[in-house]
C-alpha cells in the first residue's frame, strides 16, 4: 500500500513544481480514492497492530473512558451506543478522521489550488506520523485531525471556525494544550513581526541540528543517571525514565521524522527570501510550526517528548505547500524554494525504504490485515 503511494506522490509533486493546475472532479477523486483506500486499511485492523490498539480495544468494549480527555470520553460513548465492537470504533473513527482531512484539504485547495490540495492530502496520509497515530495513539490521532482542519480553516481566512478546532484539540489529547497555545501567538500582532518570524525559523533550523547530539547525549549520561538513581533508591523509575527518554530519540525518530523536520526548517527558511509574497495567514501556520519544533527540542529529553515531535510531523504538508505555492509568484530565491519538494520526496523515499528493508516495517503492516 504505501509502495503504492508513492507513484502519486511523487505525480503530483513533479505537477506541483510546474506550476500546473488540477481540476476540481480530479481532485475529488483523489480524494475519494484516499479516503476509501485508507478506510479500508486502517479502520478494519485487527486490535494487535501497534502496541496501543489492543488496549484501546479492550478499554471500549469494557467501557472503561474514565481515565481519558473528556472529549474522547464523549466520542467514545457515542460509538458505545452504538454498538460495543471494537472494529466498529475502529472502521468509524477511521473514516470520520479521513474524511476531516479531506475537509482540511478541499478548505485549503481553495488557497492554493486543487492540485497543492491533492498533495497536501497524499502527503499527509503517508506520513509515518498518521501510520502510528492511527493504529496507535488513537485520542492523539483525533486531537491531530482537528488540528490540521484548524489550520486549514485559518489559512482559508475562516479564523472563527478554526479556532473552536483548535480549541476543541485539547479535549482529546492532553499534548495539544501546547499546540492551542503556540496557535494563539500565531494568530496573534507578534508573528506579524519580521523579527519573530525571523527568529522563529533561524530557531527551529537551529534546534534541529542540535537534536542530532540527542542519542549520544542520552548514551553518554545514562551511567550517571542511573547511578544517581540507585542512590536515591528510584533505580526503577530511573531506568523506566531512561527508556521512554531513549525511545523519544529511537531511530525511526532520528532517521526518518527528524530529517523531515530538517528538510521543513530549511524549506521555512527559504521563505525568508520570499516572505513579502507570503500571505499573512501562511506566515503565522510557518511561525507555529516554527515554533512547535523549538518546543520539541526543548522538551525532547522528557519520557514522552516524542507527542510533541507528533504535533510537529502532522504538520509538515502545510509547510511544503505554503512553500510550493509562494514560488509560483516569487523570483527571488524562487529556484531554492522549488528544489525544497523535490529534496522532501527524496528523503521521505529513503525513509520508507529504511523502514521496509532495515527495521522490517512490513512485518507492522500485515496486522493491518488481521
Amino acid at each position: 500500500m504505501y509502495t503504492l503511494t508513492l507513484f502519486p506522490l511523487a505525480a503530483l509533486a513533479v505537477l506541483s513544481m510546474s506550476g500546473r493546475g488540477l481540476s476540481r472532479g480530479v481532485f475529488l477523486v483523489i480524494c475519494f480514492g484516499v479516503v476509501s483506500s485508507f478506510s479500508v486499511i486502517y479502520g478494519f485492523r485487527d486490535s494487535a497492530s501497534g502496541t496501543d490498539s489492543a488496549v484501546y480495544a479492550a478499554a471500549f468494549e469494557l467501557a472503561q473512558f474514565h481515565r481519558w480527555e473528556p472529549g474522547y470520553v464523549v466520542w467514545l460513548a457515542f460509538l458505545r451506543s452504538i454498538s460495543a465492537s471494537y472494529e466498529v470504533y475502529f472502521s468509524l473513527e477511521t473514516i470520520l478522521k479521513l474524511l476531516l482531512l479531506a475537509w482540511a484539504s478541499y478548505n485549503l485547495s481553495k488557497v492554493v489550488g486543487y492540485l497543492l490540495g491533492a498533495l497536501f492530502l497524499v502527503s499527509l496520509t503517508y506520513s509515518f506520523t498518521l501510520f502510528d497515530l492511527y493504529t496507535n495513539g488513537l485520542r492523539q490521532g483525533f486531537a491531530m485531525t482537528l488540528a490540521v482542519v484548524s489550520l486549514a480553516l485559518l489559512l482559508r481566512g475562516r479564523f472563527k471556525s478554526s479556532l473552536v478546532f483548535a480549541a476543541l484539540s485539547p479535549f482529546f489529547h492532553l499534548s495539544y494544550v501546547l499546540f492551542f497555545v503556540i496557535y494563539l501567538v500565531g494568530v496573534s500582532a507578534l508573528a506579524r513581526s519580521r523579527v519573530f518570524f525571523d527568529g522563529a525559523i533561524v530557531g527551529s533550523a537551529a534546534s534541529v541540528a542540535l537534536l542530532a547530539l540527542g542519542v549520544s547525549l542520552v548514551n553518554t549520561l545514562e551511567p550517571a543517571v542511573l547511578g544517581a538513581g540507585r542512590l536515591l533508591g528510584a533505580e526503577g523509575k530511573v531506568n523506566h525514565y531512561m527508556s521512554a527518554t531513549r525511545g523519544s530519540f529511537s531511530e525511526l525518530n532520528v532517521v526518518g521524522r527528524l530529517s523531515i523536520i530538517f528538510v521543513l526548517s530549511m524549506s521555512a527558511a527559504a521563505l525568508l527570501y520570499v516572505k513579502g509574497r507570503v500571505g499573512l495567514r501562511g506566515g503565522s501556520v510557518l511561525v507555529m510550526v516554527a515554533l512547535l519544533i523549538i518546543a520539541y527540542s526543548a522538551l525532547a529529553f522528557s519520557a514522552y517528548s516524542y507527542r510533541v515531535l507528533y504535533i510537529v510531523t502532522a504538520f509538515l504538508p502545510f509547510v511544503l505547500v505554503i512553500v510550493m505555492s509562494s514560488s509560483y509568484t516569487s523570483t527571488t530565491g524562487a529556484l531554492v524554494v522549488r528544489l525544497m519538494p523535490s529534496v522532501w520526496l527524496l528523503v521521505v523515499s529513503i525513509n520508507y525504504i529504511y523502514f521496509v528493508v532495515v527495521r522490517g516495517g512490513l512485518r507492522e503492516f500485515e496486522y493491518l490485515i488481521g
